[in-house]
């Protein structure tokens, strides 16, 4: 099989084909939604754990300061 080249115009016409293609297919509303959905889980997930771990640090600190300030750490401590 001989070895076929691509002339500049070539390229163009491909590049132009493949760019209406991607516009295209992100206009799609399904493929909108699809990306939505992924993206929307993603982030839901990464802030659910961010906002946990601040709950516990919180419930934490309060529980720490409730025990200085009623003394109960150093009757523990004793």
């Amino acid at each position: 099989m001989p070895d076929r080249t691509l002339t500049d115009a070539d390229a163009e016409a491909v590049a132009d084909h493949m760019t209406a293609k991607l516009i295209e297919r992100l206009s799609d509303e399904k493929t909108v939604e699809r990306i939505a959905s992924a993206w929307g889980g993603y982030i839901d997930r990464s802030l659910g754990k961010g906002l946990r771990r601040l709950g516990l640090y919180v419930l934490l600190a309060l529980l720490l300061l409730g025990g200085i300030k009623f003394e109960l750490l150093s009757k523990l401590i004793k």
